[in-house]
């Protein structure tokens, strides 16, 4: 099977520019994920203390992957 490889000059429709923003993103998306299903538990039932902690924890890991 033929492989076509299109040649490109510049970055166009990707939302970085380099693989540390790549990660950057990546790991944004992690830790939101993280915290929504942490949030999604809270709206069946009461979190406990070591899930508040993680979700505060999770919440200043989100702001400083900036």
């Amino acid at each position: 099977m033929p492989v076509f490889v299109k040649e490109i000059d510049t970055l166009e429709t990707y939302g970085y520019r380099n693989r540390y923003e790549y990660d950057m993103i990546t790991k944004r998306n992690e830790i939101r994920e993280s915290i929504n299903a942490i949030k999604a538990f809270e709206k069946e039932r009461p979190l406990t203390d070591d899930e508040q902690a993680q979700l505060k924890a999770l919440r200043k890991a989100f702001i400083k992957v900036r």
